[in-house]
């Protein structure tokens, strides 16, 4: 009877631990293993309601419990939800009193139960149970109706102690109500966490990719503290109100868009600058300090006059010194200077092919440096001009012929 008690009960725990698997709650199920104890005197298997005498003596170790110091009692339960879980429990025991009996038999059960504990998922975790079982005890075996309390007391998420008092009854005339008393150490088990992150797949909102619980197991990647599927720059931390991306230069135009990343600049050109707010770009814009035309490439209206003043400056052959029939241009230049005193000019001076190249490169230096010495003279700051000289490098007509090579012969004065 003994061994085919024990292959009844490990087949049953088998079929139960195999349906466990199939779950996916936290830790769904628990296997508990210890030590019982039998009392059928505070039962009064007899009237006990009648008599009053239903549980007095629940405490009287020595007198009415059969107990057996041995492993001889293992259960198997699974969580359903909101606290409520089911369990088979297969037990056995030595009888050697029987109320105030003494006997000398085997004693087995086997039990189904639904459990509800109070406080779920917590340390201390009281639960009731209720049920219903079979034992066998030679002559006397007989269904019953179970009901219990019992106690959970969780060191961590997988290991605990468990004790519960449960009573037996039956209405059989050969059956014997009795307290079936348990301990035993508890192990859960069964949750899964398919990327290893440490977040049940139940609760992963992102249970194929690792990720961080404070994200539901969802990552980011880019530690800005921005979910990678709400992160539109995934891979560089960012900032919450540009989705997750940078904006280096704080323009308010995130990076993957701006083409200027480094130097603050505005939407309307991809976030590089237009210094001066003339609408032209300052990549574009020869005059980006000064508001300007589009048709003057960014540059003020003025600079159409001061190209013309420009080119009605004359200077000695060979030389430069600066023609006396130049100086209303001068002074035209002058007044334009005046008239925009934040803004800086480029004086360049350029030659014709005669003569040879260093004399032409000199000679181009010191007539731009004449128009600013001019300048200068006339009480402009003198840091508010840059003086380059091209030689004959930059002609704009052809020095085959007088005409050409008296265009070739020029200064020119740019805003900046």
């Amino acid at each position: 009877m003994r061994k085919n008690f024990i292959y009844l009960v490990m087949g049953f725990l088998g079929l139960f631990s195999l349906s466990l698997q199939a779950q996916d709650q936290n830790n769904p199920f628990k296997i508990t293993v210890g030590t019982n104890a039998i009392d059928a005197f505070p039962t009064n298997a007899v009237n006990p309601f009648e008599t009053g005498r239903l549980f007095k003596e629940f405490f009287n170790v020595k007198d009415h419990w059969n107990f057996m110091a041995a492993a001889n009692f293992v259960s198997g339960s699974m969580y359903l939800e909101n606290g409520f879980s089911v369990g088979l429990r297969g037990s056995l025991n030595k009888i050697t009193t029987l109320g105030n009996t003494p006997a000398n038999k085997m004693y087995y059960a086997l039990d189904a139960s639904v459990q509800y504990a109070f406080l779920d998922n917590t340390k201390i975790e009281p639960f009731v149970s209720a049920g219903l079982g079979h034992y066998w005890m030679e002559e006397n075996s007989s269904a019953t109706a179970n009901v219990g309390l019992g106690l959970n007391y969780w060191f961590n998420d997988f290991i605990g102690l468990s004790y519960e008092s449960m009573y037996k009854h039956t209405k059989n005339i050969s059956g014997v109500a009795h307290i079936q008393h348990s301990f035993g150490i508890s192990i859960k088990g069964g949750g899964s966490d398919r990327d290893k992150d440490g977040v049940y797949d139940n609760q992963d909102e992102c249970p194929d990719v690792a990720g961080l619980a404070q994200f539901n197991g969802c990552p980011d990647s880019d530690g800005d503290g921005i979910i990678d599927s709400k992160d539109q720059c995934p891979n560089t931390p960012g900032l919450p109100e540009f989705n997750g991306c940078a904006d280096s230069d704080g323009d308010g135009v995130i990076d993957p868009i701006d083409q200027c990343p480094n130097t603050p600049g505005i939407l309307a050109f991809n976030g590089c600058p237009d210094t001066d707010g003339d609408g032209i770009k300052d990549a574009q814009d020869k005059c980006p300090e000064v508001a300007g035309l589009p048709e003057n490439n960014g540059c003020p209206a003025v600079q159409k006059q001061l190209d013309d003043y420009s080119k009605t400056i004359l200077f000695v052959l060979e030389k430069a010194e600066i023609l006396e029939e130049s100086y209303p241009a001068l002074n035209n230049i002058l007044e334009i200077v005046k008239e925009y005193p934040e803004a800086t000019f480029t004086v360049s001076g350029h030659a014709d092919s005669r003569g040879t190249k260093a004399f032409n490169q000199k000679l181009s230096e010191e007539r731009a440096q004449s128009i600013v010495d001019y300048m200068v003279n006339k009480g402009i700051a003198a840091n508010r001009f840059q003086v380059v000289g091209y030689g004959e490098t930059k002609p704009i007509a052809t020095n085959v012929n007088r005409a050409g090579r008296k265009l070739n012969r020029r200064v020119e004065v740019v805003v900046d």
